[in-house]
This record gives structure tokens, C-alpha cells and sequence, in this order.
């Protein structure tokens, strides 16, 4: 791998990742509804914890639904363009077009996530706030690699329409609905969101994580599963554009 492709690869794709409004619409709501919410909602209508339940609620938007459309969206893009099929024709190696593809997207993500609890209203100490950056690194990193096989999977934008969408919202929208139903709340114990998204609000009230074997069993089995797939994908089918 020639590792001087990868600079002028990154800076190309920061600038494209910036200009991409559809791939960059999860940060933009994270930040949109933690100012919104912040001051429309009343806070008497959640006992003292407003600044939680936004900072989880717009934590889901940028580490899932953001790292998942970073990725898928801008890469379908590249082969609807035929641009991808020029870069892998080209001196630049599989691998540094997946370093490059999933690094400014982390670096957009991650910024955006420490300053939600500052945006949200959420004051935390100094040990949860390093706890709440793990937690949400872990979040975005396993979406990633979500978007990364949306990416290899869809040959077009308007495929990833298909995709994209009945992928975000289980992630997000269950284990946001397990407080209010029994089915909801069974099922999001078996998703990496749903047991990060707990770990979350007992970090956002600065409580102490009740962390079970079961639980970080299945984060780490739904880790390894989605890597395995992404590497089987990846050594099948490579990142290429398809005929």
C-alpha cells in the first residue's frame, strides 16, 4: 500500500464528505435538535431529565444515522459517478480508499459528539464524559461498519434509499420505544444500540454502568459478526464497481 495516496485521498474526501448534504444530515439534526430541544421543551414534562433524553435521543442521530449515511452514500455515489471505478483503476489500493472513506467521517462524528452534552444541557463528570466518548465511539464504529456493507452492497443512491432506511430506523427507533413497551424493550437488549443507548443514560445522569456478561457478549458478538461479513465482502467481492 503506498501510504502517500492516503493524505491526498483524505482531503479529497473531507472536502466531498462536507459538501454532501444528504451524508451529512445526522450530524446536522444532532446538532439542529439538541439547541432546539434544549430550549422549546418544558421541563416539567420530564422529571429533571430533559437534558438526558435529548442527549440520547441526538446521540442515535449522529453515531448511527450519520456513520451509517457517511459511508453508504457517498460510496454508492462514487460508482454511480464511475468515479470509483477511476480511483481502484488508479494507483490507489482497496485499502486506502477504505481508510480514506471511513476516517473523515469518525473525525466529523466524533467532533460533533463531544459537544452534544454541552449542546443538550447535560452536565457531566469528568470520568462519565470520558465513559460517554468510549460509548459513543463504540456506537459510531459498529454503524460504520454497517454503512461500509450498504456501501458494498448498492450499486446506486437511489439503492441505498432501499437500504438505508429500514437499516437506522430498528437501530434507533427500538430502543428508544423500550421504555414504553414490554416487545420493544426485549428486543433492544439484543441490539448494540439498545445496550449502548442504557449505558448512555446512566452516563448522561452520571450513575454508574450496570453492565451484565450477557450484554457485552452481545456487543461483542454483534462486532465480530458484522467485521466477519464486511471482510467476506470485502475479499469476495472487493470495493469495485459492478457489471
Amino acid at each position: 500500500m503506498k501510504t502517500n495516496n492516503i493524505p491526498v485521498l483524505l482531503k479529497v474526501k473531507f472536502k466531498l464528505l462536507i459538501k454532501n448534504f444528504s451524508a451529512m444530515v445526522g450530524s446536522i439534526l444532532a446538532i439542529f435538535f439538541s439547541i432546539l430541544f434544549r430550549t422549546t421543551l418544558p421541563n416539567i414534562s420530564f422529571d429533571g431529565q430533559k437534558a438526558p433524553f435529548i442527549l440520547m435521543m441526538v446521540v442515535m442521530f449522529n453515531s448511527v444515522m450519520a456513520s451509517i449515511m457517511m459511508i453508504s452514500i457517498p460510496m454508492a455515489e462514487e460508482k454511480e459517478k464511475k468515479s470509483l471505478k477511476l480511483l481502484i483503476s488508479s494507483s490507489i489500493s482497496q485499502t486506502d480508499y477504505v481508510i480514506a472513506t471511513i476516517t473523515p467521517p469518525f473525525v466529523v462524528i466524533m467532533i460533533t459528539n463531544f459537544i452534544l452534552p454541552f449542546l443538550s444541557g447535560v452536565k457531566l463528570q469528568i470520568m462519565s464524559y470520558l465513559i460517554y466518548i468510549v460509548i459513543s465511539m463504540v456506537m459510531t464504529l459498529m454503524s460504520m461498519i454497517v454503512g461500509l456493507l450498504i456501501g458494498i452492497l448498492c450499486r446506486k443512491v437511489s439503492d441505498t434509499s432501499y437500504v438505508v432506511l429500514p437499516v437506522i430506523l430498528p437501530l434507533i427507533l427500538i430502543p428508544q420505544f423500550a421504555t414504553f413497551n414490554q416487545s420493544m424493550a426485549k428486543v433492544s437488549n439484543y441490539l448494540y444500540t439498545g445496550i449502548l443507548l442504557k449505558m448512555l443514560r446512566a452516563v448522561s445522569l452520571n450513575q454508574s454502568i450496570q453492565l451484565s456478561l450477557q450484554s457485552l457478549g452481545i456487543i461483542l458478538l454483534e462486532f465480530i459478526l458484522l467485521l466477519g461479513f464486511f471482510f467476506y465482502l470485502y475479499n469476495s467481492r472487493g470495493i469495485r464497481l459492478e457489471k
